[in-house]
């Protein structure tokens, strides 16, 4: 390691008891590391990654509770739009009686987003979740099928739909991507055939025998 380098560094960040760069870690993080980090450079090599296609920096919102704010994903820009729809619509949860609240945004084969949060009852079997409000929104607006979904719960991995949703989901679009997170933006995508294989189907009801 290069000393003086690392000796301005800690004189440039650390003699004010700040640090600039919170992503980095804290100023112990930093002076235990024997990495020196030229700032500059770096923010250059953001910027590259980020005009390349395919490739993005998510700087979510933190008023919707979205954590680590520099991770970089493989990620269609819909989805994205997807998980801070979703999100916003977790804050929106009547969840008294579990107190886990659970956002959902679908998004439809036209290009509408329609959002849904879990509701729940003290009457349990009367509670539905955030998947089932948002696809039941977009279908009484008209919308039958759904290009993705995204859910986002404050799970400890990546959210997954209940097996009610799931069956919800396949009865519409079985091709549709599942988009499931956290608050810390662990992320999962499935399609919804993947998640409820050999699963039961319209087309098992229309060739029943009488």
């Amino acid at each position: 390691m290069d000393i003086n380098k690392e000796n301005i560094f800690r004189r440039k960040y650390s003699d004010e008891g700040q640090n600039p760069h919170p992503d980095l870690g804290t100023h112990e993080q930093i002076k235990a590391s024997s990495i020196v980090i030229n700032i500059p450079q770096l923010k250059r090599l953001m910027a590259m990654i980020r005009g390349l296609p395919g490739f993005m920096f998510c700087p979510l919102s933190q008023k919707y509770g979205l954590n680590n704010v520099y991770k970089r994903y493989v990620m269609k820009n819909s989805f994205r739009k997807l998980i801070e729809e979703a999100a916003g619509a977790r804050l929106n949860a009547y969840a008294p009686y579990s107190e886990f609240a659970v956002g959902s945004a679908v998004l439809t084969d036209n290009g509408s987003i329609f959002t849904g949060c879990n509701i729940e009852n003290a009457s349990f079997g009367l509670s539905i979740c955030a998947e089932r409000v948002a696809i039941f929104k977009a279908i009484s607006s008209g919308s039958k099928t759904f290009k993705a979904i995204a859910i986002v719960g404050n799970t400890k991995g990546s959210c997954a739909p209940c097996g009610a949703c799931r069956q919800v989901m396949i009865e519409f679009s079985p091709e549709m991507d599942v988009i499931m997170s956290n608050l810390h933006y662990d992320i999962k995508i499935k399609k919804v055939k993947e998640l409820l294989p050999d699963a039961f189907q319209s087309q098992d009801m229309k060739n029943h025998k009488q």
